[in-house]
Protein backbone atom coordinates (compact mmCIF):
# COMPACT_ATOMS: atom_id res chain seq x y z
CA UNK A 1 0.00 0.00 0.00
CA UNK A 2 3.21 2.52 0.74
CA UNK A 3 5.66 1.17 -1.42
CA UNK A 4 8.27 3.39 -2.28
CA UNK A 5 6.09 6.47 -0.47
CA UNK A 6 7.03 7.57 2.91
CA UNK A 7 4.57 7.56 5.88
CA UNK A 8 4.79 10.38 9.04
CA UNK A 9 2.69 9.57 11.64
CA UNK A 10 2.00 12.87 13.53
CA UNK A 11 0.95 12.21 17.57
CA UNK A 12 -0.75 14.73 19.63
CA UNK A 13 -0.66 14.14 23.70
CA UNK A 14 -2.00 16.43 25.83
CA UNK A 15 1.60 17.75 27.66
CA UNK A 16 -0.31 20.00 30.20
CA UNK A 17 -0.37 16.78 32.62
CA UNK A 18 3.15 16.11 32.36
CA UNK A 19 4.43 19.78 32.64
CA UNK A 20 2.27 19.70 35.85
CA UNK A 21 4.25 16.67 37.00
CA UNK A 22 7.34 18.44 36.39
CA UNK A 23 6.35 21.80 38.34
CA UNK A 24 5.53 19.36 41.15
CA UNK A 25 8.58 17.60 41.11
CA UNK A 26 10.37 21.02 40.75
CA UNK A 27 8.42 22.80 43.40
CA UNK A 28 8.98 19.89 46.12
CA UNK A 29 12.72 20.01 45.51
CA UNK A 30 13.03 23.64 46.13
CA UNK A 31 10.64 23.42 49.37
CA UNK A 32 13.04 20.15 50.73
CA UNK A 33 16.31 22.59 49.73
CA UNK A 34 14.43 25.41 51.43
CA UNK A 35 13.52 23.37 54.14
CA UNK A 36 16.95 22.15 54.92
CA UNK A 37 19.19 25.33 54.33
CA UNK A 38 16.74 27.24 56.74
CA UNK A 39 16.40 25.06 59.66
CA UNK A 40 20.51 24.83 59.98
CA UNK A 41 20.85 28.59 59.53
CA UNK A 42 18.36 28.79 62.37
CA UNK A 43 20.00 26.04 64.83
CA UNK A 44 23.22 28.16 65.77
CA UNK A 45 20.93 31.26 66.98
CA UNK A 46 18.57 29.48 68.64
CA UNK A 47 21.46 27.95 70.34
CA UNK A 48 23.02 31.11 71.41
CA UNK A 49 19.69 32.20 72.61
CA UNK A 50 19.23 29.21 74.55
CA UNK A 51 22.87 29.46 76.38
CA UNK A 52 22.25 33.02 76.72
CA UNK A 53 19.12 32.39 78.15
CA UNK A 54 20.27 29.72 80.52
CA UNK A 55 23.14 32.45 82.07
CA UNK A 56 20.22 34.11 83.13
CA UNK A 57 18.28 31.95 85.58
CA UNK A 58 20.18 32.19 88.90
CA UNK A 59 19.59 36.33 88.46
CA UNK A 60 16.30 38.46 88.78
CA UNK A 61 15.17 37.75 84.76
CA UNK A 62 15.23 33.79 85.89
CA UNK A 63 11.32 33.76 85.07
CA UNK A 64 11.46 35.96 81.26
CA UNK A 65 14.41 33.65 80.94
CA UNK A 66 13.02 30.42 81.49
CA UNK A 67 9.73 31.56 78.99
CA UNK A 68 12.20 32.63 76.27
CA UNK A 69 14.93 29.24 76.58
CA UNK A 70 11.48 27.18 76.47
CA UNK A 71 10.29 28.98 73.10
CA UNK A 72 13.44 28.75 71.74
CA UNK A 73 13.83 24.85 72.43
CA UNK A 74 10.11 24.13 70.77
CA UNK A 75 11.31 25.92 67.41
CA UNK A 76 14.58 24.40 67.72
CA UNK A 77 12.26 20.87 67.99
CA UNK A 78 9.46 22.23 65.51
CA UNK A 79 13.33 22.80 62.77
CA UNK A 80 14.36 19.25 63.90
CA UNK A 81 11.55 17.94 62.67
CA UNK A 82 11.59 19.51 59.55
CA UNK A 83 15.38 18.72 58.87
CA UNK A 84 14.04 14.83 59.78
CA UNK A 85 10.93 15.12 56.99
CA UNK A 86 13.40 16.62 54.26
CA UNK A 87 15.83 13.53 55.34
CA UNK A 88 13.01 11.17 54.77
CA UNK A 89 11.96 12.68 51.96
CA UNK A 90 15.24 12.07 50.60
CA UNK A 91 15.19 8.46 51.56
CA UNK A 92 18.49 9.65 53.88
CA UNK A 93 16.33 8.94 56.98
CA UNK A 94 18.16 6.15 59.46
CA UNK A 95 15.81 4.34 61.89
CA UNK A 96 17.26 4.11 65.01
CA UNK A 97 15.58 0.77 66.49
CA UNK A 98 15.34 0.16 70.20
CA UNK A 99 14.33 -1.77 72.75
CA UNK A 100 12.15 0.32 75.66
CA UNK A 101 9.69 -1.00 78.63
CA UNK A 102 6.72 0.05 79.32
CA UNK A 103 6.97 -0.01 82.83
Amino acid sequence: MFKGKECKMLTIRDVDKLLSVEKIESENKFYNSLTSTVSHEMMTPLNCIITLGRSFYDTEYHAKSKVIVNIAQLIKLNMKDLLDRSLFEKGKLIPNFANYSLN
